[in-house]
Order: C-alpha cells, then sequence, then structure tokens
C-alpha cells in the first residue's frame, strides 16, 4: 500500500551514506534534508537488519520505497508526517509472471521514476529513462501506478504484450493542507468555509504594502487600499458589513494576533501562506476577536539541511493613474467664468478679456499684467496638477533571507528593505521600510522542541507638514490663470497655498518600529498522537512624530507689502507605546482507528493583554525656524497624555471526527471574557458546528467519477461576540480643558459634568450559517467552491429610545440593534498541461466573485427618522431626487412644480431654462424632502446603493520552455457614487466661479445649441451647496462606479540550471511586471479620477513598471 494524503511534495531529492545504520538512523538522515518527521512504533523497526546506502541526488520517493520494501515495511504520508507500519503479507501465487510496459503522461511523454506494484504488496519498482518497468507478479495481480502530482492509477496486469499505461495530472491536489485556527488541515476534511490565498500572488509586486497584492485574490475578502500615500494602511474586510459599531476581521500572524499595519508592513518574501477563515465554524476557535473572520498568516521557516541563501528584488517607477483634464486657455478660461458669475457681478473687464485675449493669441506675451493699483494679474496657463506631482518617482525593494536544518536546529534569518519617493514634487516626500524577520526551532529531544520566532519593522517617513486633503483639494480649485511665482522669483498668493506650503511651510517626520517575539514549544506525549503546546507572545510598537507650521511669504505686486501663509508658527510631537502579551497553551489528540476513523480533540487556554501610552505637545511662536521645536518656542505650551488597558481570559476547544474520508463533524467553542464590560456580562461561549459529507466517495457515485471527480457538500453554524468597543463604555466619563474666558489674566480648568451609561452593557453576538459545495470535474482539472452564508449582528450599542430635552446629556448607549448580511461566493479554477513544439505548456485560470448585502432588523427608531437607521435600511443606501432633464423654457418652468427648496440662492440668478428638472413624485407642487422620514419623504426616493458589489478577481498565468507569464485582474461590479459639492473634480467651474474648468464644463454643457449636453447651463454656485440643485443626490449625475483594473502583469524567465551553476547559483529568473496598468469604469468620460480614489481628495493612486530578479544561492 502507497498513498499520498499530504500536502508536502515527495520530488525532493536527498543524499545518503549509510553504511549498516539502523532504520531509525535512517530515519534521521532523512528528516535532516527535508520537511518531514517520520512517526511510527519502536517494536516493527527494532531489531531490522542494517540500511546500507550511497545516494546522490535520488528522489525521496524511490529511495522510501526500494529500503522499506527491503525491510518488509509500507508508509504513507500525512501532511508532513510520514507513517510507517508493516507491510500487508499476501499469499504468493505458485505461478509468477512478468509485466512490462510503459507509463506515459496525457502528452505521451515517458514518466521518469513512476512508481508501479503489486497492490496489497510491497513488490513494486520505478520506471526508468525511457519510463518502462518490468517486473514478476502473481498471476492475477492488480497493478497500482503512482507518482507526485498525478492520479494513482489501478489496473489488472496484462501479460504476453507491453501495457502502456497513462496517468492524469492530478491539476488540484484535494490533500492540500490548509492552515486553520491553532492546527492544519486537509482541504479536502474542511467542513468550514476557509479559503487560501495563491501566495505567489504576492511575489515580485511593486506594491506599497501586503493589502495592495492580497486585493481580488480571495473571494469576500475585501481590501480598501486607502489613497496611494506610502504609509497609508489599507482596510480589511470579510464577507461584507459588520455592525454599525465597525469591525474588522481578526490578524493572526505565526498563531499571535496582529493588526492590519503589521500584515501591511511585513515583507511580502517573508510570507509562506495566508488562509481566509470565513464562517462562524473555522473561526469560534479564536472567539470574539473573530466575529467578522480571520486572516491567519504563516512565515516561512527552513526547509532543508543545506544552507540556502534567497536573494530578491525589484526597481519600479511609479506614476499616478489619472490626471484631470483642465482648460487652460486663457481667453477661453476667463469668458467662461464671466459667464458663470453672471448675474453676481464680472470678473473680468474687457481691458482684462482683451489681454487674455492677446495671452491666447500669442502665449509667449508676458503673463503678468500691472494693474493701476500697483498688483499683478495672472495671464498664466498653469497646470496645478502637474505643478504639484511628478511625472515619474522611484521606488525599489530588496530581500534576502537564509534557512537550513541540523540535527539540533532549523533556523530562517531574512532581512527586506523598501524605498519609496513619493509624487510630490515639492520639498521630501519619502519613505524606508526594514525588516528583520527570525525564526528558529531547536530539537532538544526526540520529544521536545523549544522555538522562538522574532520579527522587527521600522519605518521612517518625511513628507511636508501640509500635505494633506486640503493639499489635493486646493491644486483643482486654483485658477489656471495664476501663477505660482512672481516674476522675482517670490510665491504668488495661489503659489504660496498650497506649493509654497509644501515647499517651505514645515515638515512632517514620523517614526515607527514594531517588535514582536514569541517564544513556543511543543512536547509530545505520544509521538503524533498526543502533544501540547505553548507561547509566550510580547510585541511593542513604539511610534512617534514630529511636525512644524512655517510662514511663507508672499507677495502679489513688485512693491506690495509681503504676506505670510501660517503667520502664526507652531511646532508639534506627539509619541505612543503599544505593549501587548499574549500566551497561549493547549494540548491536541489526534488519532486515526481502524484506517477509518479519525479523531481530533483540542483543548487550550489563552489570555491577552494590552496596554497603550501616549502623549503630545504643542506650542506656538517659533523663537527660530531653522530648528522648529516646542523648547524653541515662546507661546503656550499644550500638553496631553493619554492611556488605557484591557484584557481578555478564553477557554477553547475543538473536537473533530471524520469517518472513512466521507463524513466529518467539527464541534469549536470559546468561553471568553473582556474586562471591556461590566463584571456581571463579562463572559460569553461561543460555539459553533459544522458537517461535511464527501459524496464522492459513495460507491452509488462511481459511475460519475470520470466527470465529476470530487463533490463535498457543506454546512455550518455558530455564533461569536464582538467586543470591538472601545475601552470601559460602561464607565461615564468627564472632559476637562480650560474654558474660553479669561479671568483675572488666567484660563481656568473646568471639568465637565459624566454623561449617562448603561447599566447592563454586553457583548454583541454575531450568528452566522453557512453552506457550501466543493465540487470539481475532469480528473480535478476544473474546480467550483460556492458558499451561501446568512450572518446576523445582534444587540448591537448604539444609543437607546429618544429621551426628552431636558435630559441635559446624550442618550446612553444599550444594546438595542441588529443587522442581518446575505451573501454568496463562487470560486472557479482550471489548470492544464499541453505539449507546444515538443515542450510542456502549463496555463492556469481563476476567477472569483461575491457579493453580499445587509439590511438592519432592528432599530429604535419609531418615527422612521431617515437621518439614522431603521427597520428595513439597507447598509449604503442613498435617497435622492429623480431628475427629468433641464428646462426647455419660460412654458416649461412656469408649469412645473416650485423647485425653491432644493434651489441654490434662488432668485439669483431666477430659473432659467437649462437648469436641472426634478420630478415631483408626492404631487405636492414642490420640490422637497418633506419631514425627512419614511412616512414622508417628499420628492426623493432610494436611487442608489454606495457599497461595493459584486467583487472579483481574474488570474491566468501560464509557463513553458522557462519563459513564465501571469496576468491578474480585479473589479466591482456595482457600485454608486454621488459626487458632493466637495467634489471640484467632477462639478468644476459649477460649484464656484474660480474653480478649474474641466473639458466636460467646456463640450458638454446644455445650450440652445446642445440642449442634450450633461452639465446644466453654465451657472456657478449650482454645486456649492451641499443637497440644493446639482450638489443635491439625484438620478442623473449618480455615477457607475464599477469597474476593472489590470491589476498586475508579470513575464518572466527562469535560466537553465546548467547555466547557473558555472556561476555558483542554484537558480537566477529574471522579470518585468506592472501594477494598475490600466482601469476601465463606469464613470462619466470626463471625469479623470481614479475609481478607487474619488473625488480627489487623497494623495493620487499610481501604476508602476518594475524590473527585477529573484536569484537562489
Amino acid at each position: 500500500m502507497l498513498t499520498f494524503i499530504g500536502g508536502y511534495s515527495q520530488t525532493g531529492q536527498v543524499n545518503l551514506n549509510l553504511k549498516n545504520a539502523s532504520v531509525k538512523e535512517f530515519f534521521k538522515a532523512i528528516e535532516k534534508q527535508t520537511n518531514y518527521r517520520f512517526s511510527y512504533r519502536d517494536a516493527e523497526v527494532n531489531g531490522k537488519r542494517g540500511v546500507t546506502i550511497l545516494t546522490n541526488g535520488k528522489a525521496l520517493k524511490q529511495v522510501l520505497v526500494e529500503e522499506l520494501a527491503k525491510q518488509g515495511l509500507d508508509y504513507t504520508v500525512s501532511g508532513n508526517k510520514i507513517i510507517i507500519f508493516p507491510a500487508k503479507k499476501t499469499v504468493a501465487s505458485t505461478k509468477e509472471q512478468r509485466v512490462k510496459g510503459k507509463i506515459i503522461d496525457s502528452n505521451g511523454e515517458p514518466m521518469i521514476g513512476a512508481t508501479i506494484k503489486e497492490k496489497g504488496t510491497s513488490n513494486g519498482v520505478i520506471t526508468d529513462l525511457n519510463g518502462n518497468f518490468a517486473f514478476n507478479v502473481s498471476a492475477n495481480a492488480v497493478l497500482e501506478v503512482s507518482f507526485v502530482g498525478y492520479q494513482t492509477k489501478e489496473l489488472k496486469a496484462a501479460f504476453g504484450k507491453d501495457m502502456v499505461i497513462t496517468l492524469s495530472e492530478d491539476t488540484q491536489t484535494l490533500d492540500e493542507v490548509v492552515v486553520v485556527g491553532y492546527g492544519v488541515q486537509k482541504k479536502a476534511n474542511l467542513s468550514g468555509a476557509v479559503a487560501s490565498v495563491a501566495t505567489k500572488q504576492l511575489e515580485n509586486r511593486p506594491v506599497l504594502n501586503v493589502g495592495q497584492a492580497l486585493q481580488g485574490t480571495v473571494a469576500n475578502l475585501n481590501v480598501e487600499i486607502g489613497t496611494g500615500q506610502a504609509i497609508s494602511t489599507p482596510s480589511f474586510n470579510v464577507r461584507g458589513y459588520e455592525s454599525i459599531n465597525g469591525g474588522s476581521p481578526l490578524i493572526v500572524i505565526d498563531g499571535v494576533a496582529s493588526d492590519a499595519g503589521m500584515l501591511n508592513r511585513m515583507n511580502p518574501n517573508d510570507i509562506a501562506s495566508i488562509s481566509v477563515l470565513k464562517d462562524a465554524s473555522s473561526c469560534a476557535i479564536y472567539g470574539a476577536k473573530a466575529a467578522y473572520g480571520v486572516i491567519l498568516v504563516t512565515t516561512k521557516e527552513a526547509k532543508n539541511e543545506k544552507l540556502t541563501i534567497n536573494y530578491n528584488n525589484n526597481f519600479s517607477f511609479r506614476s499616478n493613474t489619472f490626471s484631470p483634464e483642465i482648460i487652460t486657455d486663457p481667453y477661453t478660461v476667463a469668458t467662461m467664468r464671466n459667464q458663470a458669475y453672471y448675474p453676481w457681478g464680472t470678473i473680468y473687464n474687457e481691458e482684462s478679456l482683451e489681454y487674455a485675449k492677446k495671452m491666447s493669441e500669442n502665449p509667449g506675451s508676458d503673463p503678468y499684467r500691472l494693474t493701476p493699483n500697483g498688483t499683478y494679474e495672472y495671464w498664466g496657463q498653469t497646470d496645478w496638477v502637474d505643478e504639484c506631482y511628478k511625472n515619474f518617482s522611484f521606488a525599489t525593494n530588496h530581500s534576502v533571507d537564509l534557512s537550513g536544518r541540523t540535527d539540533k536546529l532549523d533556523y530562517y534569518f531574512s532581512a527586506g528593505y523598501n524605498y519609496q519617493n513619493g509624487m510630490i514634487k515639492y520639498n521630501t516626500d519619502t519613505y524606508n521600510r526594514y525588516t528583520i524577520n527570525s525564526k528558529l526551532n531547536f530539537h532538544i529531544k526526540d520529544w521536545w522542541s523549544v522555538s522562538n520566532n522574532t520579527s522587527v519593522i521600522t519605518y521612517d517617513y518625511k513628507a511636508p507638514t501640509n500635505l494633506s486633503s486640503d493639499t489635493y483639494w486646493a491644486i483643482n480649485r486654483i485658477s489656471p490663470l495664476d501663477m505660482p511665482k512672481n516674476p522675482d522669483g517670490t510665491w504668488t498668493s495661489s503659489g504660496a497655498n498650497p506649493l509654497g506650503l509644501l515647499a517651505e511651510g514645515g515638515d512632517w517626520e514620523k517614526y515607527e518600529t514594531q517588535i514582536r517575539t514569541t517564544f513556543g514549544t511543543r512536547i509530545d506525549l505520544l509521538k503524533d498522537v498526543l502533544w501540547v503546546q505553548g507561547s509566550l507572545s510580547y510585541s511593542t510598537n513604539k511610534n512617534r512624530q514630529r511636525w512644524a507650521y512655517l510662514p511663507v511669504a508672499y507677495t502679489d505686486g513688485p512693491d506690495r507689502p509681503i504676506k505670510y501663509q501660517n503667520e502664526v508658527t507652531s511646532a508639534y510631537a506627539d509619541s505612543g507605546d503599544d505593549k501587548d502579551i499574549y500566551i497561549d497553551i493547549y494540548a491536541t489528540f489526534h488519532k486515526t482507528f481502524a484506517q477509518k476513523h479519525d479523531l481530533t480533540a483540542m483543548i487550550g487556554f489563552n489570555q491577552e493583554e494590552y496596554e497603550y501610552y501616549g502623549n503630545n505637545l504643542d506650542r506656538k511662536d517659533l523663537i527660530s525656524t531653522s530648528v522648529p521645536t516646542a523648547g524653541l518656542a515662546t507661546g503656550d505650551m499644550n500638553v496631553g497624555e493619554s492611556l488605557g488597558s484591557k484584557a481578555t481570559r478564553s477557554g477553547f476547544g475543538r473536537i473533530g471526527y471524520i469517518y472513512d474520508n466521507k463524513y466529518i463533524i467539527e464541534f469549536n467553542g470559546r468561553y471568553d471574557g473582556t474586562s471591556s464590560f461590566p463584571k456581571d456580562d463579562r463572559f460569553v461561549f461561543n460555539p459553533s458546528a459544522s458537517l461535511g459529507w464527501v459524496i464522492s466517495k459513495e460507491k452509488f457515485f462511481e459511475p460519475l467519477t470520470s466527470t465529476i471527480s470530487f463533490l463535498k457538500f457543506r454546512a455550518s453554524y455558530g455564533q461569536l461576540g464582538n467586543q470591538d468597543v472601545g475601552y470601559y463604555p460602561y464607565l461615564a466619563t468627564m472632559g476637562n480643558g480650560k474654558i474660553s474666558a479669561i479671568i483675572e489674566g488666567k484660563q481656568p480648568v473646568y471639568v465637565g459634568t459624566p454623561g449617562l451609561v448603561s447599566g447592563s452593557l454586553t457583548w454583541e453576538k454575531v450568528k452566522t450559517l453557512n453552506v457550501g459545495a466543493d465540487l470539481n470535474f475532469f480528473e480535478n482539472r476544473l474546480s467550483f467552491t460556492g458558499e451561501y452564508y446568512v450572518r446576523r449582528t445582534e444587540d448591537m450599542l448604539t444609543h437607546g429610545a429618544t429621551l426628552p430635552g431636558v435630559l441635559g446629556t446624550d442618550v446612553p448607549y444599550a444594546n438595542a440593534a441588529d443587522l442581518k448580511t446575505r451573501g454568496w461566493e463562487l470560486t472557479v479554477g482550471y489548470k492544464d498541461r499541453f505539449t507546444v513544439a515538443g515542450k510542456p505548456l502549463n496555463i492556469g485560470v481563476s476567477f472569483n466573485i461575491a457579493d453580499s448585502r445587509t439590511f438592519i432588523t432592528k432599530f429604535d427608531n419609531p418615527n422612521g427618522n431617515l437621518s439614522d437607521w431603521y427597520e428595513g435600511c439597507e447598509v449604503g443606501e442613498m435617497w435622492g431626487l429623480t431628475t427629468l432633464g433641464f428646462f426647455k423654457d419660460e412654458e416649461d418652468i412656469k408649469n412645473h412644480a416650485d423647485q425653491t427648496p432644493v434651489t441654490s440662492y434662488p432668485g439669483t440668478p431666477p430659473t432659467a431654462p437649462g437648469d436641472l428638472k426634478f420630478a415631483d413624485l408626492d404631487g405636492d407642487g414642490i420640490i422637497n424632502s418633506g419631514a425627512w422620514t419614511l412616512e414622508d419623504h417628499g420628492d426623493y426616493t432610494v436611487i442608489g446603493n454606495s457599497r461595493s458589489r459584486y467583487t472579483y478577481g481574474i488570474s491566468l498565468n501560464a509557463d513553458w520552455n522557462s519563459f513564465d507569464f501571469s496576468v491578474f485582474l480585479q473589479g466591482v461590479g456595482k457600485k454608486d457614487y454621488y459626487p458632493g459639492a466637495s467634489d471640484l473634480y467632477f462639478w468644476g467651474i459649477y460649484n464656484q466661479p474660480w474653480t478649474n474648468i474641466t473639458y466636460g464644463n467646456m463640450y458638454d454643457h446644455w445650450s440652445e445649441d446642445n440642449p442634450d449636453g450633461y452639465f446644466p447651463r453654465l451657472k456657478s454656485y449650482v454645486a456649492f451647496q451641499g443637497g440644493l440643485e446639482a450638489a443635491a443626490t439625484q438620478t442623473k449625475y449618480l455615477q457607475n462606479a464599477a469597474y476593472l483594473r489590470l491589476k498586475n502583469l508579470q513575464l518572466g524567465y527562469t535560466f537553465p540550471k546548467k547555466w547557473v551553476e558555472k556561476i555558483g547559483l542554484s537558480y537566477l529568473r529574471l522579470f518585468f511586471t506592472g501594477d494598475n496598468l490600466a482601469v476601465w469604469s463606469g464613470l462619466y468620460k470626463h471625469y479623470k479620477c481614479d475609481p478607487e480614489g474619488l473625488a480627489g481628495s487623497g494623495y493620487p493612486l499610481q501604476r508602476a513598471y518594475s524590473f527585477g530578479m529573484n536569484v537562489t544561492f
């Protein structure tokens, strides 16, 4: 018998030189060179004959088959365990016959080193270099043919002729091992909703953080990437909206709870595997912290006895993904502004318009026109976005790791460096990140090991103090006619803010260091049957930052007085220190009885403590701007301090049973206590259960197995608690500070009256039902995984019933709201191999898509106030007006409902043809929002939803003749966005008359000659006031923010081993890769914004072009 039920490859080679060694010494020699551990009974190996073997680069599988057969032993593989047992003895036929033949793959290529043996015996051979075999078997023999990565085949022996046996590739190994909470499981035996990330998609990417690389890789792992700034931290979500109080998945790195910041700043080359636990059954073992999913990250460790050194790098050039299209022609800008500003006044008189016309006709003319009052009138053609940002910036990543194994120690060390030069043209905008990782595992005894895992992540970031959302907004608000600097080199008013503030207005420096060390141990009480593990982890996160606001001088004419931005100087500093301690102790029992009954039991204890300390200070009136610190300032100093702590204590357990690899049942439970709630409400028990049925292993299914290779149904249900509600919400707090009045020359200190708190606050409860199926076709080449789930979040903390205003304080919080999320997800994969020009071509395609919707099912809002949650409300719903188009003429205006309540500056100018026209849905003759309740919402209805739906990812890869190629696409199938009044990139001059004029403003607005224009007639302030006219959410300008992004494209070449060995290397690959190369969206054609950076209010996202290499020594 020879079976393979693990996720480790046995194609590795071993070098052995043993003479008359014991079987145990033989096993030890293999353990030194591989990631395997042998499991056996002493009685079965003691007294066996000595092992004498000399191999140089021989396949491990071939060594095992040949040597164990000599000892009358056989083996099976489970994960990284090789389990030894006596070979079955059969009564040999008195007549043996010789069988011979050839083993080939589906392309007709000979298979070298395939195993062919007589089933039920240890009698077998390995195919030669031509795929041939020959040996004697009994007359009624059944042959069992196997090869790593291919489906094992059984067939009757045929005599008197050459047999030709074709093996089919096992393109999706069901025996893949998946990391789960406090252990690993075979993928085929999972009964919960667990997905794995193909870590290959993280490699060689010129990304700023891990989150950017994870986006789109797993169905319903939703990543909000934030902005393009180097220190921006993407946020993670699993399976949609969590709670009205927020929430996020638990992130566990090497068994220790972590956070999104640490994951994002990890060196991607250190990551060995990522699992995403989605349903309550798979998450329950982590309890309350895992109410909204778990992301499990395992880092790399030593694999081979030989010292191995890997070096990886990439060098990339980055550019902004989008840039607005702006009209800069002076005469066009001036005339359109005058038209838009009517009837408030005239911005440019006839003399100015003449000069503007001159500048348009003769661009080389002097753009500085001196007015009679001695000030400049500017007539430039400035693209302020181009002035602020570089065309390209540079970034680079480097990582090196070394690893190896000895009798007593497994070791892995790595270091990484990431440099990012930002896109801001003025001042510095640089980021440096350094990572160090160390994993040591000491084999003190055969039954006892001790380990340490230490990681250090530190970074520094330097940028202008004034680099903020105001900057990104301001650069699209400044007139293109303005100039950055005057003829004498001084800043203009428009140049000083924002460019001068970026260049001279002060620097911001941020430093952060995360250190984590974990000591662990494992004691095998019964080898590979019963073991105890424990770990103690300590982590600290220290951060500090300082910044200053310095004066920036500017003038508006040659002899005019100097003015200043940041006229009052100031300096700021703050620092923080997080400390966390984690303790885990758990025991695991795992044994298979009678080869059919697989039982696993685990019980454990966890305790976690968190502490935070922070302080800050600021002071105005700096003595010196060259050394901008609070110590060199004369103004009043403000000092603040904050601290907090909380703790959890838990007991947890798991029981799992699998019968004959067909019927799966698992129970998980955790008893959690937290200091965040009152003493009597601190503890909660969170149970879960899951079932699985591998129907493809049933006998009645056998006729279908030629088409359907694997079919499993799963179901689970469980409850989790959510404690993510802040520090001690059950305690009343009192504010303090200084009053605004000055009494006797001082500002007295005040202490505020405490608010009300509920007498009983407890956990939010999250209950999830999940059903799923795993389905593979055509010898596992084509695979499907589908999930449907319902998640109910109950007892959410929110304000209680509305109380009279005479209460004098806020309504206290209570566990008073519920919601329900329904969703589904689908993952499809296909892998195959073809022969092209005599060489194998491997291809792979994967596609995932997911959707969810969330509704409020309980909320104390008896009046149905639409400014708050209400029962039946769908999270993300957008209420708006229905746009009928534009008014055609005065008669149309006269006969329509009164739109005064939704008109910006009604009467100035009066409503005219070309203005927006809204539907009077309630027929009351006036366009308004009524009482803004469910019963009376006037002419507003639900017109869209701002949440991302139908999120998907598409991956294609191929390799042939040492070349590899991959494409990764990611997108959102449905999302609505409304450009509010602050979105200058969309509205342009319709917001304010001095705002930039977009191409859409210029070429696509209503006029008598263009009645079908996209924008209304040219009129400023129509999109200036939130909720009025164009700035009122409505159907016409509701944007389709769905998109498809070419996330990554990579092309690589791996040099033949015989070439690189000549220069002392064992592996060399060169590659080119691009990130964010293109995006297609449903946004308005002239709205030049990235669909993941709408409104242009954040640091712009970038595309990157990168090249690099992977080297192994």
